[in-house]
Formats: structure tokens, sequence, C-alpha cells
């Protein structure tokens, strides 16, 4: 939904977490290069807030909450899955700055947003559909089978 609000020329205010931070055009605050693909296989992620919101600036369009606590869950199928999660203080203030920010130039930065995603970030639906092909197709190269488990009953 914070993809189409931007493709729709509309800012989003959003945690710092998971794709979500693929969409706040990030840029390295030391060269302004926008982070890459792979630059996040390396990283991992940006959501931590100690480590990158003083070093990463991001896109107009974005009005960007960093979570304050992260939690760890998963079970046999799925390992794990980061919980992020945001302070509700940091959110209100998010809003209030677009608000006070004004219709004009939200209107300016949605439009910069949207002209961002066509682009450089290449979240168009004929790139992202693109990737997707080309990740299904890869995986499907590179498959190997799970390795198969045994489910022991506890007394």
């Amino acid at each position: 939904t914070t993809a189409e609000s931007v493709m729709a020329g509309t800012p989003m205010i959003t945690a710092v977490t998971g794709g979500l931070q693929d969409q706040c055009g990030f840029r390295k605050k030391d060269t302004g290069e926008l982070f890459t693909a792979d630059d996040y296989i390396e990283l991992g992620s940006l959501h931590k807030r100690k480590e990158w919101m003083d070093n990463v600036t991001w896109g107009e369009w974005v009005f960007p909450v960093w979570p304050r606590v992260h939690t760890l869950t998963g079970s046999v199928p799925t390992p794990y899955i980061w919980d992020d999660k945001v302070d509700i203080d940091e959110v209100a203030d998010a809003i209030k700055s677009a608000y006070d920010t004004g219709r004009d130039e939200l209107k300016r930065r949605g439009a910069i947003g949207r002209e961002a995603f066509l682009g450089e970030m290449g979240l168009s639906h004929e790139n992202m559909c693109k990737q997707m092909n080309d990740g299904l197709e890869l995986m499907i190269e590179n498959w190997t089978p799970r390795k198969k488990y045994e489910l022991f009953k506890l007394k």
C-alpha cells in the first residue's frame, strides 16, 4: 500500500523494516549512492536505529519511522521472522510533520517519489515483474530439495 501511495503521487509514512525500507530511497550519507539489493544482502537491514538513522538520507517522499523494539518469532517451517515495532509517539510526530509540510509541498514530494520509483529505484510494474520472473527462474534452476526432518514426541 505504501508503494501504491507513492506511485499515485502521495508521500508515505512508514516503518524502516523489511521491504518497506526499499521504498524509502535510502542513500549512503557519505557518497549519496542509492542502496542496492546487493547492499542489503551484505547489511541485512537498515532497521537498527542507532546504526543507521544518522548515517543515511532518504527520499523527500517519505517520513521514515525507525523501530524501537525488535522481536524474533518463528517456527520449524519458518525459522525466524523479525517483528519490528515503532513508537506511537514517533508515528504521531511523523503525521504532524507531514501535516505541517502543507499540501503543495506534499504534492511536489509525492511527484518526486513517483519519478524515483519509475526511474532510478526500479519499482515500475514492468521492472518488478521482470525481477520476480528472473528470481523464480533462478530459484527453479538452483532448486535443491529441503532436508527432511523428524518430529519427536516429548513425554
